[in-house]
């Protein structure tokens, strides 16, 4: 007998499907020319529904609040009790991918001591975590090899 849970997520991912952004809207913004027609499509979907109310101007406005709402939905997919596990392993290799390119992007802007734009994270905890130990790692070895 096949498992439920997996009709479950079938059907949540069909009707998250009908929200999304569809090749219509695709092609209707590659023939606008300004970020707030793009945004003016976009608000016809679920991501829309997410922009109302917050202000966009630039296009880094733009792509941090999209990555906010990508981080939101790989949330409430993680939380969801009906995930089999097998899809709850793909669903966190896929976030993984997302935590480096930040500990990356943070390695980056400890060694340069500039401030460095990363993507949203999406395991934030996780992320702060290494953060925090590669500065202090960083401390440590200017410690012993700079003032030694």
């Amino acid at each position: 007998m096949p498992d439920a849970r997996y009709a479950f997520i079938s059907a949540y991912l069909k009707g998250a499907e009908a929200k999304v952004i569809t090749s219509d809207h695709l092609s209707r913004m590659v023939k606008v020319s300004s970020l707030q027609d793009v945004l003016g499509i976009i608000r016809e979907t679920e991501i829309g529904s997410y922009l109302e109310g917050v202000v966009v101007n630039t296009f880094d406005d733009a792509d941090g609040f999209l990555w906010q709402y990508f981080s939101e939905c790989l949330r409430q997919l993680e939380g969801l009790k009906l995930l089999p596990d097998d899809m709850r392993e793909i669903l966190r290799a896929y976030t993984i991918k997302y935590d480096i390119s930040n500990i990356k992007a943070a390695l980056q802007g400890i060694s340069t001591g500039k401030k460095i734009k990363m993507i949203q994270p999406v395991n934030w905890k996780n992320l702060m975590k290494h953060t925090k130990r590669l500065k202090m790692q960083k401390q440590i070895y200017f410690h012993q090899n700079i003032l030694s």
